[in-house]
């Protein structure tokens, strides 16, 4: 993957933590032509003909968040087998958990992640939740990274004939002293 060392993050989709309401929120998310063209070039893609996503952010643990929904991405690969740029459509559901971190002033807490917890959970960095990274990471996780082009297949090269073989013992049974 390409070093991205911008200040800009490719795709970014900030939702502030204090306007989410009790019952939740739900958002669409859209990538527009720069944002598809920088997670391209991050992600080694010929090309990103869109992403869209719908997830649906609401209160969890009582100091977190739960985000869940679903993405979808046109995108342009290169076949491994035959290095044809082919198109294809990329799907899948994405569900994380955030909780509130270690936080300064009166309301401080601290706030403890089981690494054995079966749920994905991360601490929350600031008062938002970076629904475009979340998308980003979950693509980044759905791409093959070996894509092969539908009905692509690789042939291979035959095996050697015996006889072409050089059989590793024959060396040694040449250095073995007669009794």
């Amino acid at each position: 993957m390409n070093d991205n060392t911008d200040s800009e993050p490719p795709f970014s989709r900030l939702v502030e933590i204090d306007k989410i309401p009790s019952q939740g929120t739900n958002e669409r998310i859209e990538a527009n032509r720069e944002e598809c063209a920088r997670l391209a070039d991050l992600l080694q893609l010929q090309a990103i003909a869109g992403l869209t996503a719908d997830v649906q952010i609401t209160p969890w643990r009582k100091q977190g968040f739960k985000v869940a929904g679903s993405f979808r991405a046109a995108v342009r690969q290169v076949c491994v087998v035959t290095l044809d740029p082919f198109d294809s459509v990329i799907e899948d559901q994405v569900e994380r958990y955030y909780l509130r971190g270690n936080m300064p002033g009166p309301d401080a807490r601290v706030v403890t992640i089981d690494a054995l917890d079966d749920e994905d959970t991360e601490a929350l960095k600031g008062n938002v939740i970076d629904a475009g990274e979340l998308i980003r990471e979950s693509l980044t996780l759905a791409l093959d990274p070996y894509p092969r082009k539908p009905g692509a297949t690789f042939e291979g090269l035959p095996p050697p004939a015996e006889e072409d073989r050089e059989n590793p013992f024959a060396v040694l049974k040449q250095l073995k002293r007669p009794n």
